[in-house]
């Protein structure tokens, strides 16, 4: 995966992680079926696993900091 990507994904999941979490899993969710539908291309469901994977990530990352008091 290369930088842009990458830094796309974490801007992407810094904004999930602003929205209740019950809403961050329904739009992986989303993702997620987009990764599964078999009508779609190869390279798009392969595109979504990737996005599905960088998003839980950095989301895990982020919301690990929330927990986290800051001394």
């Amino acid at each position: 995966m290369d930088a842009d990507k990458e830094r796309e994904y974490r801007e992407e999941a810094e904004r999930l992680a602003t929205i209740p979490v019950e809403d961050q899993i329904a739009v992986l969710d989303i993702y997620r079926s987009c990764a599964e539908n078999t009508k779609l291309p190869r390279r798009a469901r392969e595109l979504n696993r990737e996005r599905i994977e960088a998003l839980e990530r950095h989301l895990r990352r982020l919301n690990r900091a929330k927990k986290t008091p800051k001394r």
